[in-house]
């Protein structure tokens, strides 16, 4: 194994101490008697927002650059002078709340947005796919940075995800479950990709990643406390801020990630190839694994070329 890769190992599990240990992640909040709850969001009217929300805005993005596409995005929003603005990401991609004068707060998501907030201490205002965010002002005040880095980890975590079958011993319905060891691996293979996008080796330490998360709430999806800017040191930083060495390429970390390479991915994957119980039925071991996400990624990896590109995206809402 090289050297590094125990590196890397001792700082993914920094990471996941926080949830082996019973915390709860870093979620943005809301107040009390702000904004609908989750179920309300999910009802779609016409336009494509929801009932709460039914008012659609236009969304505006750098010309020139590559970026998901918007068409898998929406703005929505009750009043347009004054707000509230709900932003949906149907993409393959992650966004980051831009820091305003407005609080704001994450909600709706599915089984693995949550269990990647269970075990991760994603930044304040990150949406991930299939979650929305909330900003308490008007349109023209809200706006998302594309996540590049972030949206890397989802990549390789869904990655990991296709790798398993969706019944069975070994399975996506499993590794979803608490403790389960299969899921700790599919975390470890996120961070690794993440970390290499940042670094650009498998060498590392504990400042290239986010630190672990702060107990805010028990629950990732129903925040009570609102996250609301603080001046000047909320300022949203550069992607790779934070190491002074350029990353691996969006692509090119995902295709190390999932390669014979030694990483803390690997060998999370095969310590839970040994930990599954012997006659329960045959894991998905780590030459199968990284073979079958390596062929997802192939697959998808034309519609994810915007990962490759290091210039900024922000998204911004118009009435």
């Amino acid at each position: 194994m090289p050297a590094g890769s125990g590196r890397v190992r001792r700082l993914v599990a920094a990471l996941l101490a926080p949830a082996l240990l019973g915390s709860a992640p870093l979620v943005a909040g809301c107040s009390a008697d702000a904004g609908p709850s989750v179920r309300t969001v999910a009802v779609m009217t016409r336009s494509g927002c929801p009932t709460a929300y039914p008012l659609r805005l236009t969304l505006t993005t750098p010309a020139g650059r590559p970026a998901p596409s918007l068409h898998d995005l929406r703005g929505c929003t009750s009043d347009r002078r004054s707000g509230p603005v709900l932003f949906y990401d149907g993409s393959r991609a992650a966004w980051t709340t831009q820091p305003g004068a407005h609080s704001f707060r994450v909600v709706g998501g599915d089984l693995w947005t949550r269990w990647l907030r269970a075990h991760v201490a994603v930044p304040p205002g990150l949406v991930l796919p299939g979650e929305s965010a909330l900003v308490w002002g008007p349109a023209d005040d809200a706006s998302w940075r594309l996540a590049r880095g972030w949206s890397v980890a989802w990549t390789s975590l869904m990655a990991g995800v296709q790798a398993l079958p969706a019944h069975g011993t070994d399975s996506q319905a499993v590794a979803a479950r608490a403790g389960s060891v299969r899921g700790r691996a599919l975390v470890s293979c996120a961070l690794t990709a993440l970390h290499l996008r940042r670094t650009g080796s498998l060498v590392g330490s504990p400042s290239d990643v986010p630190p672990p998360a702060t107990p805010l709430t028990p629950s990732p999806t129903v925040p009570t406390s609102p996250t609301v800017p603080t001046g000047p040191s909320s300022s949203a930083p550069t992607e790779l801020s934070g190491s002074a060495l350029r990353g691996l390429t969006g692509l090119d970390a995902l295709q190390t990630t999932w390669s014979p390479t030694s990483s803390a991915c690997a060998t999370d994957w095969q310590h839970g190839d040994r930990q599954i119980a012997p006659g329960s039925g045959s894991p998905v071991r780590w030459w199968t694994a990284w073979q079958r996400a390596k062929a997802w990624l192939s697959g998808t990896a034309g519609a994810l070329q915007w990962l490759d590109d290091d210039r900024p995206v922000v998204v911004r809402t118009r009435s």
